[in-house]
């Protein structure tokens, strides 16, 4: 089957353009002839469709309809309308192209549309559709499409963004059987089954749509159209761009529903943007889903406009009781008085029982959306203006639609609102930097065609409730750079930032299952080199070890959590231990293969756990540089192949692209391996650059509406954000204050470090990960410094295990081992024998053990000795009798006899003394302790222990330990069989009693941060409540140590993330006293009531701002500005002419203006406002001779 696309890239702005060029190239309709006549084409579908789409070129194909002189295709018969499917469904979809109807048409024979692959076939297009796509411009010249059947389409598919139908009516007699084959949409529509961003126009369905009792497959039915916009697994950013619109069209169409469920009705269509001037006049029958059926459409978000449509309440007997539209009673429908606004000269003329389309009108006007930019006044950023920098107004607003010769002479008349702090750059810097702009009004204004009408874009208003739109300009920087100290001084105050970040987080006494259970606080204290006590981060890994454990004795195999591992793997390299081995598990396979995808950047998390030290990828079937290669994309460009510029740095963005930076070299040369990732990877950094605003931080792509008027404050200080945009640049290691990442003097690091003045955390720190803060930070610190290893190259921890193991799993086998590799193991040795008793633990056995034998092989005589030194020791404890048998001391003995022989015999080789130390060791292990029969009963109980994942299981552990701790003798204890069984087990135990303590001091921690009312605005104490309500109601006995850590750390995130300090109220409480004493000194009756009122209640509400413990930093900035606002607008009420303010208009008001023209009584402000009669904004003469005429009663007012 031809026509659908595989799978491509779809360029957003890509598609904008090639919808901009459908729009605007237009060729004018032609006024058609009634008796035009043609020869009909003769191209028609295949009777049946083939299993699979068959690939299309992307070199579309040519119409196959013939055309006239100028330019249209024509249709003129149902094998017209044939070979016009032919080619849709071969991938032509006649974009911008003109077609006509010439003749009525009986579509009895007309063709369906072959069948399309099941639902989960990717969608192909930028608008998100999928399936039979027709772009160009249908005008039926008032012709009729009769007996139209196809119950798997409507007459089209999908009518894509820009194409139009107008000037048709098509008569249905369409019949729904179990033999009905549905397309992709899951309404059927008799025009068309999706129409997102098409217009249809003067268009008339009539007959009838019957539903049989057999019947599976589409759920809705409407008269002109299916869905107007995308299906939501399109995933289109902004679906009300796509939606359609309908205008002076009507259906009377009856549709009847024969099966026992219900069934969704449309009089026109379940989801346009605009219905206008349009009527349904059919009835519904049979069951109807009250709850979605509409007689007209379902107009449901604040976007979509329903104007001057009706419907006639009558023919409906099951009415929706949410019917939209108006409802008009059947005698109604027949008053062309009842239609509000209609044209009933050109467009519409009354019928029988309603208006009907007057099918003499046959223009169909191009719809021609104008490609428009908002130009800002260009700013050069002051340090003595700061934010104010920003303020700008509007240049123009230019069209950069190719109107070809614009014709129509179309221009756009705009109108700015006159507040001068609405009009701004939102910061980024550069020759088109963004900025909005605020309107009172904007149109587009052209000499009336016959040809095209034209209109702004959908979505020229950003913020249409504030008539704000997008806009550009030039914003330039100051020419401020940094010396060398200053760079320096920079890198000291983000070193002392990220200490103070780590006293705030873990305090003088840590507790170590607390930290533990937040990793990348862990990773980032250890690669901050933060000083912890002595001995900390050993019981932070034991809690890692434990948990594990806990998890191991659970039996739990798959099912983890990439991310939430990946992190504990980062954690546990970081503090210098080995993530091959915790708790019985290699986490490095547990990533890789025993894990899932639960978060959006589990992929990147886990890349940064492989690259964090020297493990062998390969053994886990992993390779960084492949999945690197996979992260590589064409730098994105547009229609014209140019690069699209890019002025935002998303969090989500910067996450995704840090793994590159591994492989990142900026001498990459072209033609090598690495060379398109550089290009990648600069595109990337010079996009940092771009959205690098005058402050030095970047803008993530956030808006908020912070302030109680819905101002929108662009988040260009996102803590978060500019923390991942600091990552990246260090992991590129690239100078972090290269003059591209310098704005005025302010570096990426510049706010970041200014959180910390006064040797405190700011507010903006406190709140979320700071943690995140810290290692941006550090990323910076690191790549100014150019160290080697970067924020997630651990490979430069001290002590680390992990090199000790890659050391000792590098040596060859004992029996392999030459004199040539000695001195590797005694550097093993060394380091092994160095390592504490925790450490130790993280060696692999298999490594302990190649150690041992190794030493055993080139150290006989020391192991000999160390042999005996053990035998002797067991031998001479003072109670050896009480503790193991005699016989089984006696067999000791004797060995300790054989192994002194060999030791004293000169002529003993190697391997003998090897084998003496060995069967000392299994003597030793061999004594059998007085105990013995305690001992079964300990590893009975042992046997007895079952998985367990709750502490509801807890109790066979209980019970073998009990019995295991009341043995007398340690030597007893070391002997139980199953004894790592029984320790494992406790273990796990332990990690549940260490999560659910640790939940419940969290439960505290948090309780007593709510506490603190006058730190935390009350809203967001009142909103982080319900996460301890819902933490204490998880039950630490019947819960695992992941629901219990999952528990915590929800807690502590949702905690932190939502309570919000109270703002400083500083300058809000200064200027309420400035205010107020201004005033004092000010008479109130020499001003405007209204505007004195205005500057009361602003006071007023400053005053309960600062009050209030629940205003945050926008209100308290508005209320700051509102009260400057209202002061700055006081005017002096003062009486036109009454110069002299006597209360009344007489000569003296004469005398007053001539002695300040002649220099020798200057007038007050408050005196020239009411010299200026004429309201020229100065006094003159003609204001005397204006107040004369008022003393002459020649004028009634001024």
């Amino acid at each position: 089957m031809e026509g659908l696309r595989k799978t491509k890239p779809a360029k957003w702005l890509c598609f904008f353009l090639a919808l901009l060029l459908t729009l605007t190239c237009f060729t004018p309709f032609a006024r058609a002839e009634e008796n035009t006549s043609q020869e009909a084409g003769n191209t028609v579908l295949a009777d049946t469709a083939q299993p699979e789409a068959q690939a299309v070129s992307e070199e579309k194909g040519t119409p196959s309809l013939k055309q006239d002189a100028e330019g249209n295709y024509l249709i003129g018969s149902v094998e017209d309308l044939n070979t016009l499917r032919a080619d849709i469904v071969k991938d032509i979809e006649y974009e911008n192209e003109h077609l006509l109807l010439t003749a009525d048409i009986d579509a009895g024979n007309l063709t369906p549309y072959p069948e399309l692959p099941p639902t989960d076939e990717p969608y192909t297009t930028s608008e998100g559709l999928f399936g039979y796509i027709f772009r160009g411009k249908l005008n039926g010249m008032g012709h009729k499409i009769y007996n139209f059947k196809d119950s798997g389409s409507g007459l089209f598919d999908v009518l894509a963004p820009g194409a139009q139908i107008g000037n048709l009516t098509v008569e249905a007699n369409v019949n729904f059987t179990k033999d009905t084959k549905k397309l992709r949409s899951s309404t059927y529509g008799v025009i068309a089954n999706m129409m997102p961003g098409a217009w249809i126009q003067r268009c008339a369905t009539t007959g009838s749509v019957t539903i049989q009792s057999d019947y599976q497959g589409y759920v809705g039915f409407s008269g002109m159209v299916g869905f107007a916009n995308p299906p939501k697994e399109a995933n289109v950013s902004n679906s009300s761009e796509y939606k359609g619109t309908i205008e002076d069209s009507y259906s009377t169409v009856v549709f009847t529903n024969n099966t026992q469920s219900s069934a969704s009705f449309y009089g026109m269509g379940p989801g346009v943007q605009v219905l206008k001037n349009c009527f349904f006049a059919g009835s519904f029958k049979g069951k109807v889903n009250k709850e979605i059926s509409q007689p007209l459409a379902r107009m449901s978000t604040a976007n979509e406009n329903m104007e001057s449509c009706y419907f006639d309440s009558l023919k409906i007997s099951t009415l929706p009781a949410n019917a939209q539209g108006e409802k008009v009673p059947t005698y109604k429908m027949r008053s062309q008085e009842t239609f509000k606004g209609w044209d009933f000269g050109q467009i519409w003329k009354m019928g029988d029982d309603h208006p009907v389309l007057n099918t003499g009108y046959t223009i169909l006007k191009d719809k021609v959306i104008l490609d428009t930019e908002v130009v800002l006044e260009p700013r050069v950023y002051s340090e003595a203006l700061g934010g104010d920098s920003t303020l700008t107004r509007v240049q123009d607003i230019k069209i950069k639609t190719d109107l070809g010769g614009n014709p129509h002479q179309v221009t756009i008349d705009y109108e700015e609102t006159p507040d001068t702090k609405n009009t701004f750059y939102v910061g980024m810097m550069g020759d088109h930097a963004r900025g909005l702009a605020q309107f009172d009004k904007v149109e587009v204004k052209y000499t009336e065609n016959d040809e095209a009408e034209y209109y702004l874009p959908s979505d020229f208003y950003k913020y249409a409730d504030r008539k704000q739109a997008e806009a550009w300009g030039s914003f330039t920087q100051d020419g401020t750079v940094l010396s060398d100290d200053q760079k320096q001084e920079l890198i000291d105050q983000a070193k002392k930032a990220c200490d103070l970040i780590f006293d705030y987080k873990l305090g003088s006494n840590p507790d170590a299952a607390t930290v533990a259970s937040d990793s990348w606080l862990v990773f980032s204290a250890a690669r901050c080199n933060y000083k912890v006590p002595e001995g900390f981060w050993d019981q932070v890994y034991k809690q890692y070890e434990a948990r594990y454990a806990a998890y191991k004795a659970q039996g739990q195999v798959d099912g983890f959590d990439t991310s939430d591992t990946a992190k504990d793997v980062l954690a546990i390299s970081a503090i210098g231990y080995d993530p091959r081995n915790v708790g019985g598990y290699d986490l490095l396979d547990v990533i890789i293969n025993h894990s899932g995808d639960r978060d959006y950047f589990a992929s990147q998390t886990a890349a940064f756990a492989m690259y964090s030290n020297d493990f062998d990828e390969s053994q886990y079937g992993y390779s960084m540089a492949d999945y690197v290669k996979s992260k590589v994309t064409p730098i994105e460009v547009d229609a014209d192949g140019l690069k699209v510029e890019k002025d935002q740095a998303a969090d989500m963005w910067t996450m995704a692209w840090q793994p590159l930076m591994f492989f990142y070299d900026s001498n990459a040369q072209e033609g090598s391996e690495w060379y398109d990732l550089k290009l990648f990877v600069e595109d990337g950094l010079n996009q940092i650059s771009a959205a690098q605003t005058y402050m030095g931080n970047c803008w993530g792509g956030y808006i908020n509406s912070a302030d109680s008027t819905g101002k929108p404050r662009y988040d260009i200080t996102n803590t978060w954000t500019n923390a991942q945009v600091q990552i990246s640049v260090g992991l590129a290691g690239v100078d972090p204050f290269d003059t591209r990442f310098v704005k005025n003097g302010n570096t990426l690091i510049t706010r970041a470090v200014s959180f910390f003045e006064g040797g405190q955390v700011g507010g903006d720190v406190k709140g979320g990960e700071s943690a995140q803060v810290a290692r941006g930070l550090n990323s910076i610190i690191r790549a100014y410094e150019q160290n080697p290893h970067n924020l997630f190259d651990c490979r430069d921890v001290e002590g680390s295990t992990v090199q000790i193991n890659n050391a000792i799993g590098a040596l060859p086998e004992a029996a392999a081992i030459t004199e040539e590799k000695r001195q590797d193991f005694d550097q093993c040795w060394e380091q092994y024998s160095k390592l504490n008793d925790t450490q130790k633990s993280n060696i692999s056995n298999t490594n302990k053990e190649k150690l041992q034998a190794i030493y055993e092989k080139f150290y006989p005589d020391e192991n000999l000795e160390s042999a005996l030194e053990f035998a002797k020791a067991e031998l001479s404890k003072s109670n050896a009798s009480e503790i193991y048998t005699q016989d089984s001391i006696n067999n000791l003995k004797a060995a300790v006899e054989a192994a002194e022989k060999v030791q004293k015999d000169i002529q003993a080789t190697s391997e003998q003394k090897a084998e003496q130390a060995s069967k000392l060791r299994k003597a030793v292990e061999a004594l059998v302790t007085t105990e013995a029969e305690d001992m079964k009963k300990v590893e009975t109980a042992i046997d007895q222990i079952k998985p367990f994942t709750t502490l509801e299981g807890r109790k066979p552990v209980d019970t073998a330990k009990d019995l295991y701790d009341k043995l007398k003798y340690d030597e007893s204890r070391e002997r139980i069989k199953n004894r790592d069984t029984l320790l494992s087990n406790v273990t796990a135990v332990e990690g549940l009693e260490a999560a659910g303590d640790s939940l419940k001091a969290a439960i505290a921690a948090a309780k007593e941060q709510l506490a603190q009312t006058d730190k935390y605005l009350a809203s967001s104490i009142e909103a982080a409540r319900q996460y301890i309500t819902i933490a204490e109601k998880v039950d630490v006995k019947t819960s695992t140590v992941q629901e219990l850590a999952n528990a915590q750390i929800t807690l502590e995130r949702y905690v932190n993330d939502t309570l919000k300090e109270q703002p400083d109220k500083t300058e809000l409480n200064n200027k309420i006293v400035e205010i107020t004493e201004k005033m004092k000194a000010l008479n109130e009756k020499d001003y405007s009531a209204e505007k004195w009122k205005a500057l009361e209640d602003a006071l007023n509400t400053a005053k309960k701002v600062a009050e209030s413990n629940d205003a945050d930093g926008g209100v308290v900035a508005s209320a700051v500005e509102g009260l400057d606002n209202a002061f700055n607008g006081l005017e002096e009420d003062v009486m036109l002419g009454d110069v002299n303010g006597d209360g009344k208009i007489s000569v003296s008001d004469i005398t007053a203006i001539q002695l300040h023209l002649a220099n020798k009584r200057p007038l007050t402000e408050k005196q020239l406002k009411a010299a200026d009669v004429t309201n020229d904004g100065k006094v003159s003469v003609s204001d005397i001779t204006k107040i004369q005429l008022k003393l002459a009663n020649k004028i009634p007012e001024f």
